[in-house]
């Protein structure tokens, strides 16, 4: 038995989860106090589903709360799925958007010429870096015009992987998307990156240093050390930006950040 990972062991060749994961809402009327909800919320149903569901990022758009979220199962690998809903007590699956390995995906918030964009980050396994990509769609289920938009730096913060955080922030000087990174010793950081608005393949200008690191006990010390993730962002509309993360893989920690700030931040 090979215990490589607390989230999965090996048996006999064949890969299995310690625990089947799944969507719970939580609600708060002030972004700091939450109330979890007793029973799960969102959870696996279908084939491609089996191992659970996670890792979600929501996107307000056209009237619907869009859930995109990583499916997992034995057969079929890891796929990026969409769901949406009105009110988050009942939601409608709308089906598989990336096959496998796919994941880290999160929707611009708006049409932009016309069309809907996402990240997404591709896994490879022969040649290549794992890297965000961009593409569009005209419906947001059928994505194509691919294309890649950054990949990890050599000696940085982010030399091992990249790929997306929440939704991206629309501002003045272009597309502000914060994003997560590992270098080769699994320390995630957030950094940012700045798109152009109209083409948002374009980058402008992108994070030399991360902005938001493993400091506190609980962040740099549990399941997966030295690990920040974060998948949640709420615009206060103020230039404040709450920003929702997982520490070491075991907790959810909120932090607050200053947009022009970050902006300032990036060369």
């Amino acid at each position: 038995m090979n215990l490589f990972d607390p989230r999965a062991f090996s048996h006999k060749g064949v890969v299995y989860l310690t625990s089947i994961s799944h969507l719970r809402l939580a609600t708060s009327d002030d972004g700091r106090h939450f109330t979890v909800a007793a029973t799960p919320t969102l959870v696996p149903s279908e084939p491609h589903e089996t191992y659970g569901i996670e890792d979600p990022r929501i996107t307000f758009i056209d009237g619907f709360y869009y859930v995109n979220y990583s499916a997992i199962s034995a057969q079929m690998g890891v796929v990026t799925c969409l769901a949406r809903t009105r009110d988050f007590a009942s939601f409608e699956k709308l089906g598989i958007i990336f096959a496998p390995d796919n994941k880290d995906v999160a929707l611009f918030p708006e049409r932009i010429d016309g069309r809907y964009w996402c990240f997404h980050r591709p896994s490879v396994k022969q040649l290549g870096s794992v890297a965000m990509w961009i593409a569009s769609s005209d419906n947001l289920l059928d994505w194509g015009r691919h294309r890649f938009l950054i990949g990890p730096r050599k000696g940085l913060w982010d030399s091992e992987r990249v790929g997306c955080g929440a939704q991206p922030i629309k501002t003045p000087q272009g597309w502000l998307q914060l994003y997560h990174a590992s270098d080769e010793k699994v320390r995630y950081c957030s950094g940012a990156l700045l798109l152009d608005l109209k083409e948002p393949w374009k980058v402008l200008a992108r994070s030399k240093e991360p902005i938001l690191f493993a400091e506190a006990p609980y962040e740099k010390e549990g399941m997966m050390p030295n690990v920040i993730f974060h998948n949640g962002l709420v615009d206060r509309g103020n230039g404040q930006i709450d920003l929702y993360y997982g520490a070491a893989d075991e907790l959810t920690c909120g932090a607050t950040m200053d947009v022009q700030a970050v902006l300032n931040s990036l060369v």
